[in-house]
């Protein structure tokens, strides 16, 4: 579009092109030649093509939809999300195959329930998220507690979640249940006290059945069996 006012454009000027919101100025041509833009006129640079922002932008939101998708579906470990009060925001379908809770009886409550009486009455929930708090993360293993009441042995590693700024927006917790791992250390453990006590014993036997061969008794009889080979060595001389 011509310019309907001003002076136009000579070659030794700098013709200015117009972007999105900013102007760019060309430098201006050799004195003597002119530029294909030394026609008196503005060129407007189209913008740039906004679908590769889109694309981009639609693609993250693909990646963290299936990365939920991935998290939410695990059945292996309970990996769920807390507020900065240690309330429940966020629930897998491994949460509930290893607590016993599903979603909508345990968001909104405080993970003090996953704990037993006396891990509470010593605040060992509140603790945890103090530590993960000043430290980043903490881990632990313990017993904890089901729905039904029952308890299983867990590690739990919790994560404090912090935005750009370092304001703290809540914890992530992944739990395994070690159950099975639990209770074979515990039988291998059992198995080695009982084969330290069955040890001991065997000692106390060999240490009584020596104890019995130094008896009068004992000295008694092996005199006799002395004198009678001792005879029979004598006999046995005279016939040679």
């Amino acid at each position: 579009m011509a310019l309907s006012s001003g002076p136009a454009l000579v070659p030794d000027q700098a013709t200015e092109v117009r972007t999105i919101g900013t102007l760019r100025r060309d430098p201006p041509a050799p004195r003597g030649a002119r530029s294909p833009s030394d026609t008196g006129r503005v060129r407007v640079i189209d913008p740039p093509d906004e679908s590769v922002a889109r694309s981009a932008g639609e693609k993250l939101a693909d990646m963290d939809r299936r990365f939920r998708l991935f998290v939410e579906s695990v059945r292996d470990y309970a990996i769920f999300m807390l507020d900065p009060a240690g309330r429940v925001a966020t629930w897998n379908a491994g949460a509930e195959r290893i607590k016993g809770y599903r979603a909508a009886e345990i968001i909104g409550q405080h993970m003090s329930r996953f704990y037993s009486p006396e891990d509470v009455e010593l605040d060992l929930p509140a603790r945890l998220l103090k530590r993960a708090q000043a430290e980043g993360r903490v881990e632990a293993e313990g017993w904890r507690v089901r729905a039904d009441g029952s308890r299983f042995w867990g590690h739990v590693v919790i994560t404090a979640v912090r935005d750009e700024h370092g304001n703290l927006q809540g914890f992530g917790e992944v739990t395994h249940d070690l159950t099975e791992r639990k209770q074979a250390e515990e039988a291998l453990g059992a198995l080695a006290g009982r084969l330290v006590h069955a040890q001991d014993r065997e000692r106390q036997r060999v240490a009584t059945s020596l104890s019995d061969s130094t008896s009068p008794s004992f000295a008694a009889l092996l005199s006799k069996l002395y004198q009678v080979r001792k005879r029979t060595d004598g006999t046995t001389a005279q016939l040679t």
